[in-house]
């Protein structure tokens, strides 16, 4: 938890003695990592994801809640459990489109199994016996984000903001780069930039196999 402009930097890991004397946190919502590991699947004992300074300012200013009402889900069989998540979704806000693909990849990483149920853990890569894939669903507006902004008037641009479309398609590099095979769906995509950022995050095309799809409606 940031509290002040020189915390904003690269988070110490969750077993840090600087994490103890750390201020009460808030509220259980993170913005993006900061640092060396901004762009990588590094477990949080080695660097935790740090919520931003900006976060609650922003929040009142804008008269939004810093929280979404939705929650990270980890990998799950259960349909059940994914369709009242899906059903319980609530659109509001911006689109900070590179922090949901952040932890789209923390939930494939073995590197955060050790945060989640047994049952939820990721599977090591392996290619003759794992296949992971990411499934990333937007409006691919990308208008929102944190670690660019020197105030919190910085956080937010309504024509989209270029730190952080880059910031999706940087990481969204590094999951390919891992094995990981990345699918996007595009839903309203009226910002001028979104199709291309969808088409750039998606894996190669392959044969018959698409993986960059526009919905007709939305």
């Amino acid at each position: 938890v940031e509290t002040k402009p020189s915390e904003r930097k690269q988070a110490p890991g969750n077993d840090d003695p600087k994490y103890v004397s750390a201020s009460t946190r808030p509220d259980n919502c993170a913005t993006e990592r900061k640092g060396a590991y901004q762009y990588s699947d590094a477990g949080p004992a080695v660097s935790m994801v740090n919520r931003d300074l900006y976060l609650s300012a922003f929040a009142q200013q804008t008269n939004t809640a810093a929280c979404p009402v939705a929650t990270v889900q980890p990998l799950t069989a259960n349909a059940s459990t994914l369709n009242k998540v899906i059903k319980d979704l609530v659109a509001s806000g911006g689109t900070a489109g590179h922090i949901g693909v952040q932890w789209a990849w923390y939930m494939l990483s073995e590197n955060w199994g050790g945060v989640m149920a047994a049952s939820q853990r990721p599977a090591k890569m392996d290619p003759k016996k794992v296949a992971k894939y990411a499934i990333l669903m937007t409006d691919g507006e990308f208008n929102l984000s944190y670690f660019d902004a020197s105030g919190p008037d910085q956080v937010y641009n309504d024509a989209g903001k270029v730190q952080t479309r880059t910031a999706a398609t940087t990481l969204c590099a590094a999951m390919r780069d891992q094995g990981i095979e990345i699918f996007t769906i595009g839903f309203a995509l009226t910002e001028k930039n979104a199709k291309s950022t969808l088409q750039s995050c998606a894996s190669p095309d392959t044969g018959n196999s698409k993986h960059f799809y526009q919905a007709a409606n939305g």
